[in-house]
């Protein structure tokens, strides 16, 4: 027996593309504040979308320790509070749920800025490693929509974004004798 198939609803989600160019690209970096760890543009189509979390791994050798006061923008505004790398596995996470930020639709700058105040000789790479580590929720529906990279349709599949592994530079210790010693 087959009776007559109905369609209950029908509906287009919102779309998330990260493109496929990651900065930094710098192989050597020496310690400073406030340099750009990981940066992409990311295409919101359809309509808008609310960031509710968002997580980068660091898949690099340096310590938790050697990169902090880890800071996620958009736009160019500081979204949530300071992170630091945590856990086994090197993460850095933004918790937003409390205050999730919309994304209008055309091409947003999501960049994490960092203090690199160690490591030296070490590499750190940060990446997106998962379409659901940037969870995004769209506006009208409310239901979560997977990112995709540029170029792929809405149900093509993502690759981990990774800045480029960069080396943090190796310390220099001087010394002057005092005129007066």
């Amino acid at each position: 027996v087959n009776g007559f198939t109905q369609t209950v609803s029908a509906a287009t989600l919102a779309t998330v593309a990260f493109g496929t160019t990651v900065l930094p690209s710098a192989a050597t970096v020496n310690p400073q504040n406030d340099y750009v760890v990981w940066q992409n543009t990311v295409t919101i189509g359809t309509r808008a979308v609310t960031l509710k979390s968002f997580q980068l791994r660091n898949i690099g050798s340096i310590k938790n320790s050697d990169i902090n006061n880890l800071r996620l923008y958009v736009d160019g505004v500081q979204t949530g509070g300071s992170a630091t790398l945590g856990g086994t596995d090197n993460t850095v996470t933004w918790d937003l749920s409390a205050n999730p930020l919309r994304l209008e639709t055309g091409g947003r700058v999501i960049k994490v800025v960092g203090d690199i105040v160690g490591g030296s000789n070490s590499t750190f790479q940060f990446s997106l490693r998962r379409a659901s580590d940037a969870q995004m929720v769209d506006t009208d529906l409310n239901q979560p929509v997977l990112a995709t990279g540029n170029g792929t349709s809405s149900t093509g599949t993502f690759a981990a974004r990774a800045a480029t592994s960069a080396t943090i530079a190796a310390g220099t210790v001087s010394t002057v004798k005092a005129n007066n010693s």
